[in-house]
């Protein structure tokens, strides 16, 4: 019994591989020599027939709606389609399908389905790397290269309003996100190219100008971020456009949310030494919106992460 339950756990990877090394005509060629680029037998098509297998279950109608409208899958669409075809596959065939069957599987969904193809790198090989292999100097540049070819990808996931993606299927996806703090800048970058020149080369003036049109505003707004003045600008007028525009929630609401009080929510501080993942369980329940996390000394350096669903985000703060 326990050997079955271990089996049908995994048996979604069976197919992965392949299907991800098969995307692409040298790969599929290195797999197996007797495996053209050309159609998919006859054979096999008459006896998998993918689009009546995905109409024996509501989640496979589903995804193959989602197919036929030729919107890209995301990642549990994507494990939603391997197991429901390994499942057949294994139907047929038995607990151990050949590689040959394997391979003619993978490519039979492509040829089915053009847009489950690795045309664009974030559908395979790319995220992949990026997902399994932690950032060092070496490899810096490939994980800049490999998240800047997978912007495009990232956006249909977003903008797809029949399969909304989460926080957190966001942050799994790409968990880059949470070690290598230039990412969401390129993002930005890519999504608003000649907003985010102008936005770069100018911060530091604009910065300024923050900072000394909220303090001609309101005189209080230095008390309560005197601690940022010498320590980090950006920060310093981030909290200030907050304060500036906060406007404070009735009491009768039962809602303690006044201007001092959105500051100190937006910026949690925590001991040096404390790594994220402690600093997020430390963090109130009652804390649902997004929030900053600072780790260090609040006179010294620091690192910076963005919390949101209790997951959080690597970001690049300037400490002057």
């Amino acid at each position: 019994m326990d050997f079955w339950k271990k089996y049908w756990a995994r048996r979604p990877k069976i197919l992965n591989e392949y299907w991800r090394d098969n995307s692409a005509k040298d790969n599929s060629a290195k797999n197996d020599s007797s495996v053209s680029d050309g159609p998919v037998p006859k054979k096999l098509k008459t006896v998998m027939n993918l689009k009546e297998v995905l109409t024996n279950s509501s989640e496979g109608l589903d995804l193959l709606k989602h197919l036929e409208s030729g919107s890209v899958l995301n990642t549990k669409q994507r494990k939603t389609l391997v197991k429901i075809a390994v499942g057949h596959l294994i139907d047929l065939h038995g607990l151990w399908p050949t590689a040959k069957q394997k391979t003619l599987l993978a490519k039979e969904i492509v040829q089915t389905w053009p847009v489950t193809k690795d045309t664009t790198p974030g559908i395979g090989g790319h995220i992949d790397w990026m997902k399994f292999s932690p950032p060092h100097r070496s490899n810096m540049a490939m994980h800049t290269q490999y998240f800047q070819d997978t912007h495009k990808y990232r956006r249909q996931l977003v903008m797809d309003c029949n399969y909304p993606v989460s926080i957190t299927d966001m942050v799994t996806t790409f968990p880059r996100y949470q070690d290598i703090p230039h990412l969401i800048g390129i993002d930005f970058a890519l999504l608003h190219e000649d907003a985010a020149d102008k936005l770069l080369s100018k911060w530091s003036t604009l910065r300024e100008k923050i900072i000394l049109q909220g303090h001609q505003e309101s005189e209080s707004i230095k008390e309560v971020v005197k601690r940022y003045v010498d320590t980090n600008r950006d920060l310093f007028a981030l909290l200030t456009v907050l304060y500036t525009l906060h406007r404070p929630v009735p009491k009768s609401k039962g809602v303690n949310c006044s201007r001092s009080a959105a500051v100190h929510y937006l910026v949690q501080h925590v001991p040096e030494g404390t790594s994220i993942k402690e600093a997020i369980n430390h963090i109130k329940q009652t804390y649902r919106q997004p929030l900053i996390v600072a780790i260090g000394k609040e006179t010294g350096q620091q690192q910076y992460f963005l919390c949101l669903d209790r997951k959080h985000v690597c970001i690049a703060m300037s400490e002057q």
